[in-house]
């Protein structure tokens, strides 16, 4: 069962780009984002044209943790105009069992590379950029410091979620 999200609620609304960082359980709080931001670019509610999930898990088992959200996620209305998701395998038993569904869903082993990331997406940045992360302590200082690294010449607001007790 996934709940969440927990925390304090951020409103991502009127970011134009946001990219949503998660490690492990920190999923649940980002799944509710996720589901507001892609119906409401449907509805036309949201400034958000660009959100991209980027979700760090040791095995393609922890992907039965949120199936049937992703399963709803994956079915939105225009989901694949602004959707990209990013699933970072840490730990496979074999490379050969991580594979990309789509050029929307994408499946890599190892860990992000946040510096390249975030680059990716300044690149392609529309209006304003909202980083948000729910993960370790270590992912979020890492990606903390990538967004202080990269204010100029863009402006970039990260949101760090407590991932932790």
């Amino acid at each position: 069962m996934v709940e969440g999200p927990y925390g304090a609620e951020h409103v991502l609304d009127s970011y134009g780009s946001v990219v949503l960082f998660a490690a492990g359980v920190g999923i649940s709080h980002h799944v509710s984002y996720v589901r507001h931001l892609v119906a409401g670019f449907a509805d036309g509610t949201v400034a958000t044209r660009r959100l991209t999930l980027v979700w760090v898990i040791q095995s393609p088992e922890h992907l039965e943790w949120i199936r049937p959200w992703m399963t709803s996620i994956l079915s939105m209305n225009r989901r694949r105009e602004v959707l990209r998701i990013m699933l970072f395998i840490t730990r496979p038993r074999n490379t050969k069992e991580i594979h990309s569904p789509s050029t929307t869903v994408q499946m890599f082993p190892g860990k992000p590379d946040i510096g390249t990331i975030l680059d990716g997406e300044i690149e392609k940045q529309v209006g304003a950029m909202g980083v948000m992360v729910c993960g370790t302590g270590s992912l979020s200082d890492e990606i903390r410091f990538a967004c202080r690294q990269r204010q100029t010449p863009t402006h970039v607001d990260f949101i760090e979620e407590c991932f932790t007790w």
